[in-house]
């Protein structure tokens, strides 16, 4: 049996978080995972890498913003790739995520998001992580 792509959602909502999840397990293509805490992902994260994250900025407590940062630190997580799922994305001289370095194809979701473009954006995420773990 083939293991499924390990989607981790990061969002305080937890009916946004119940809703993603559930757009991701009816494809039967992904197995997801959601945390509506940043500090509580960070150590999911650390007992089990996720193949992508999915992440809202802006949270109660811990920001999206400082969980990016934190994963960017951690030579594990640093690889792991980030679609960013938020309902207000500013961009600051360029940047989403401010006083960050953020890679140039950095993939922003605005929500509510569609499900075809959702899926699309994940699937194109970790087939991207796929042929870079190859190279």
């Amino acid at each position: 049996m083939k293991k499924l792509p390990r989607i981790l959602i990061v969002d305080d909502n937890p009916d946004h978080c119940w809703i993603i999840k559930r757009m991701l397990d009816e494809t039967g293509q992904f197995e997801s995972k959601s945390v509506c805490d940043a500090e509580e992902a960070l150590a999911l994260m650390g007992e089990s890498e996720p193949d992508l994250v999915l992440l809202d900025l802006r949270m109660s407590g811990r920001s999206g913003g400082w969980l990016y940062k934190e994963m960017q630190k951690d030579r594990k997580l640093s690889d792991v790739p980030v679609i960013v799922l938020s309902c207000l994305v500013e961009r600051r001289d360029g940047q989403i995520l401010p006083d960050t370095p953020e890679p140039d194809d950095l993939v922003c979701l605005w929500k509510p998001v569609d499900p075809h473009v959702l899926i699309g954006a994940v699937q194109g995420e970790i087939v991207k992580k796929s042929r870079l773990a190859k190279d």
